[in-house]
């Protein structure tokens, strides 16, 4: 489970159970509350990845949050996520099977 990860800003993320917070180097930056159940997050250009378990339907969901404009850019729910990767400006998500999926 990856449940921090560091900013383009250079600032520390660490996922909590209800708020993903934000650490500067002298201070405690934003927080932002999200209720998921959160497995993974990432960093990728200018938003928040955040791998969530979503128990109703029994499967992963990946989400990419715009924190800046304060939106949702992408969601979709997968069977199982062992990891997210980024590449070419690309994320791929990687499942239970080996199967690699460009999002």
């Amino acid at each position: 489970m990856k449940c921090s990860t560091v900013t383009d800003q250079q600032m520390l993320a660490v996922a909590r159970p209800h708020a993903v917070h934000f650490f500067q180097s002298l201070d405690l930056g934003p927080t932002y509350g999200f209720d998921e159940l959160k497995k993974m997050i990432f960093w990728f250009n200018s938003y928040l990845v955040m791998v969530s378990e979503d128990r109703r339907m029994a499967k992963n969901v990946l989400t990419v949050y715009d924190l800046t404009n304060q939106f949702i850019a992408f969601s979709e729910p997968f069977d199982t996520i062992v990891d997210v990767v980024s590449e070419w400006s690309s994320l791929f998500v990687i499942n239970s099977n080996g199967l690699v999926r460009s999002s």
